[in-house]
């Protein structure tokens, strides 16, 4: 070092090429948190270099707008939730933090590995057991708590079990849990988790609670009180799960997230032919033919040592299933059920899966690395469900079902596949809508402005895009409702009750509307969702749940100078839409909404106010709109009332 140089004060530049960072940093800017650690005072070891460089680079790539607590939250989440086949959406669904988290950064409720469960699940409302899930079903809840500063905090312990024995006690009502206080965003998911609870109690579900303190600090450097609150916490998890949870209280330091990073998210499965399939190989893709018995099929379908499916190896939800009635469907538990001269698979048109990669490591028995099944969902299905209700002729379980193969893992081709080959029975799930030509031509009008629309689940798994930037259907489909349909309430509460209906469906992706307004809806939504996050927006409110799709509708109105809500239609005046409004402009819409609303600090009433219509009427009113759509309901109720 030169003389006289005070070392926190050397040029990053000096270092770019060391021996110890070269293999982890691509960048100047990547070093900037760890010189800021090691040169001024804050030591670390390499372990905590090597995942900082790694969440540095994921919060570069993936949330470049969110502050560094805010990324580090999705991180913890994103690596917490590796074993489990959920999608971006879900992850950043599950995160909720803000005021009054009862020191809880993200909640996750995970059905069968697969199915996040919140309150906008299909069904949730209801008490009849989950459609298509067996006994023993796996039921995960992943808690977190995220320390961005590199430090163990012991008070955090304290204050997440005193959270935790509250959330987890069933005598407490949510309005006690309102009274703690928590904030709406921590309450909705425990009364997810009670909902789930009571649906899948018959089922005997395989419990499983994993509560995880992360940072990204030296795991040796857990004094001995810190671990004695660890176990105290545990226990008092543990006295409040039902007898066999499987309970898993843990610090995530260092060590442990490096190992969570290295980690593959992948998923196998194993299938066997009954000969060896014909094989054909072009360039790096390879297709396989062949016959599988019908037992044989079921065991990979399913979860080891039970009848629960893997609904991982599903395309779209087999939950979806169209059931047993359909015409179709009907057929092929009819020719299950009942020998004939005339095998199973010459009456099937059989199963397609796609796979990363397809291995031989006992003869005729692969080896099948993230395989999806993209056509034969009805055929799978019927064979589970007939299986279980003992409808299968034992000649007819060891006749066979004709699969297909393919190995490949460019998008474009995987799609072409899948488009070719999937002619299944109609559904009515949002999912099932992803090959509509509507579908595609937002894919790829999107595609031009930076986003990357995910028609298919999983579409954009192991790609090298930006996760801010992935966006479902659904979340689209969200966006539209507050923009087009100036519907904040339902976009926020329940857009499940418009999107996975036809007519609902069609509202919200009618064949007239121009691409640019699904471009413009998604710019305008991430523009507030960023004000939203910004001291601006938090000086006047922190319910960022509650406030997004009220600020997009508002900002519409306000800024189209809307007054009859009946005659509005945004297609027409999409040109004249500034989708990126000035944190400015929408602070004084927010104050606007804000005014309507007495006590801010009463969470129970406010979120009930934002989930309802009448909040809406008086900010439209607020904005200028003097005529407004009356909603179905509300007519339902003036016409029976006369």
């Amino acid at each position: 070092m030169p003389a006289g140089r005070n070392r926190s004060a050397i040029d990053v530049s000096e270092y770019v090429n060391s021996t110890t960072l070269k293999p982890y940093i691509s960048e100047r800017r990547t070093l900037s948190r760890y010189f800021r650690l090691v040169l001024c005072g804050m030591p670390t070891n390499s372990t905590q270099d090597i995942v900082e460089y790694h969440f540095t680079e994921y919060h570069k790539k993936n949330f470049p707008s969110l502050s560094r607590p805010e990324a580090w939250e999705q991180f913890i989440a994103h690596l917490t939730l590796k074993p489990f086949k959920v999608e971006q959406a879900e992850i950043s669904a599950g995160i909720v933090d803000g005021k009054y988290d009862g020191g809880i950064d993200s909640f996750h409720i995970v059905l069968n590995l697969t199915e996040s469960v919140t309150l906008s699940t299909q069904g949730i409302r209801t008490t009849r057991p989950p459609k298509g899930v067996e006994s023993a079903v796996p039921l995960d809840v992943v808690i977190a708590q995220s320390k961005s500063d590199g430090k163990w905090d012991h008070t955090a312990i304290w204050k997440l079990r005193e959270t935790l024995d509250a959330i987890l006690n069933g005598s407490n009502t949510l309005t006690k849990l309102y009274e703690t206080p928590l904030n709406q965003n921590v309450i909705d998911q425990v009364d997810a988790l009670r909902r789930i609870e009571r649906k899948v109690i018959t089922l005997n579900p395989r419990r499983s609670i994993a509560v995880y303190l992360a940072s990204n600090a030296p795991e040796g450097a857990l004094n001995t009180h810190m671990k004695r609150s660890l176990r105290d916490l545990e226990a008092a998890v543990q006295a409040r799960m039902p007898h066999g949870t499987r309970i898993i209280v843990k610090a995530l330091g260092a060590e442990s997230l490096l190992e969570l990073i290295q980690q593959e998210g992948n998923f196998d499965g194993i299938l066997t032919f009954t000969k060896s399939p014909i094989r054909e190989a072009k360039g790096s893709s390879q297709a396989f033919l062949g016959l599988i018995t019908i037992k044989k099929y079921l065991d990979f379908l399913r979860r080891e040592k039970s009848k629960v499916l893997r609904d991982e190896f599903f395309g779209v939800n087999v939950r979806q299933f169209a059931g047993d009635r359909n015409p179709v469907n009907s057929a092929i538990k009819s020719t299950l059920s009942a020998d004939s001269l005339a095998a199973f698979w010459w009456m099937n048109n059989g199963i397609t899966i796609l796979a990363d990669s397809a291995t031989e490591p006992v003869n005729d028995t692969w080896l099948l690395k993230n395989p999806q099944i993209v056509n034969g969902l009805q055929t799978s299905h019927v064979l589970h469900s007939a299986d279980i209700a003992g409808l299968i002729t034992r000649k007819r379980l060891n006749e066979t079902v004709l699969v297909r193969i393919v190995t490949e893992k460019d998008s474009a081709i995987r799609e072409s596949i899948v488009t070719g080959t999937n002619n299944q029975t109609n559904v009515s799930s949002l999912q099932l809508f992803a090959n509509d030509d509507v579908q595609r031509r937002i894919e790829a009008y999107l595609l031009t402005k930076g986003w990357f629309y995910e028609r298919r689940r999983w579409q954009f798994r192991g790609s090298n895009v930006s996760a801010s930037k992935i966006k479902s259907i659904s979340e689209l489909g969200q966006a539209v409702i507050a923009t087009r349909l100036l519907q904040p309430d339902t976009a926020r509460a329940r857009p499940a009750s418009l999107l996975n209906k036809k007519a609902g469906y069609s509202k919200v992706f009618a064949e007239e509307v121009p691409e640019a307004l699904y471009a413009k809806s998604l710019e305008l939504v991430e523009t507030v969702e960023n004000y939203l996050r910004s001291d601006q927006g938090k000086a006047v409110s922190d319910n960022f749940t509650n406030d997004r799709y009220y600020l997009v509708s508002g900002y519409i109105v306000s800024h189209l100078k809307v007054k009859d809500q009946t005659t509005f239609r945004l297609d027409a005046r999409i040109s004249q839409l500034d989708s990126k409004p000035t944190a400015t402009t929408l602070q004084e819409i927010h104050k606007k909404l804000y005014k309507l609303i007495s006590d801010p600090n009463d969470v129970k009433r406010v979120d009930a106010l934002f989930k309802g219509s009448e909040l809406k009427t008086k900010f439209f009113t607020s904005l200028g709109m003097t005529k407004f759509l009356v909603p179905a309901a509300e007519k339902t109720k003036t016409t029976s009332g006369r």
